[in-house]
């Protein structure tokens, strides 16, 4: 929307407003500075001892206000209540001697605690059911009284493993291509040799059994597990553990009969 072009009532100066700006003869002046000259003799100016004309007025109800200054109040001093005489009449006294505690009394002396008191299994509470349960796989302290197992093993458990291996296997991956990957990364790729990997690691404690590195002090030793009998002669012996040994990369690749990694 294009806007209006006015003029200043002081300065004669020209300038542009917008049209919603035009209402209620608003936008006379161009800049605040011709707004204040021309209502400058509307403000009220106080001089330096000069009292202001409202000072110690009072703008209140006068029966409300001022009116009820110096007045005491009716409930000063007044005890409020259902009955107060009867409240003073009674202060102090027993009104069931019979059922009321006294110092000293022991109601239940079986059931109640004493000092240095050590609860055991018979002093527990009937509702008592051994507390919160134990995992069923690794035996760990669970937090909740309905869970079986822990969060480890819940979600890394073996069936859940074998489940995850086998969602988007074979035929049921969408990269599937007819089966054209070739047998020995098939093998190293799959669950099983990953653990039976794992095992040879755990049992040799991640140490190289011919020449006994491994790392730490600032050293990075990356070892391999290596069949002692051959991987493509002895198939049966593929996943055996006693037939895994933790080799470094140095004394592994003297086995490859002359054929070094690099």
């Amino acid at each position: 929307m294009p806007k209006v072009k006015r003029k200043c009532k002081l300065c004669q100066k020209e300038f542009y407003v917008e049209r919603w700006q035009l209402k209620n003869n608003k936008c006379i002046y161009c800049s605040h500075k011709c707004a204040n000259e021309v209502n400058e003799h509307l403000r009220v100016k106080f001089h330096k001892g000069q009292i202001p004309w409202n000072k110690g007025k009072h703008y209140r109800n006068p029966k409300c206000g001022l009116a009820n200054i110096g007045r005491i109040p009716w409930n000063k001093g007044k005890k409020l209540g259902k009955n107060p005489e009867h409240s003073l009449k009674i202060k102090g006294r027993h009104l069931s001697p019979k059922t009321e505690f006294q110092k000293g009394e022991h109601h239940c002396p079986k059931n109640e605690f004493r000092k240095g008191h050590k609860l055991t299994q018979d002093d527990k509470h009937p509702m008592w059911k051994g507390g919160k349960p134990n995992c069923e796989v690794c035996g760990k302290k669970l937090s909740n009284y309905h869970f079986r197992r822990c969060a480890h093993c819940r979600l890394f458990s073996e069936k859940h493993r074998e489940n995850l291996s086998n969602w988007q296997k074979g035929n049921k991956s969408r990269l599937w291509r007819g089966g054209v990957t070739p047998l020995r990364l098939k093998i190293w790729n799959s669950r099983e040799y990953r653990q039976w990997r794992t095992s040879v690691f755990d049992r040799d404690n991640y140490t190289c059994q011919e020449c006994g590195s491994k790392n730490g002090d600032g050293k990075t030793i990356y070892i391999e597990a290596h069949h002692m009998k051959s991987f493509a002669e002895y198939p049966k012996l593929r996943f055996e553990l006693s037939n895994g040994i933790t080799l470094c990369i140095k004394c592994h690749n003297k086995t490859k009969n002359g054929r070094p990694r690099l």
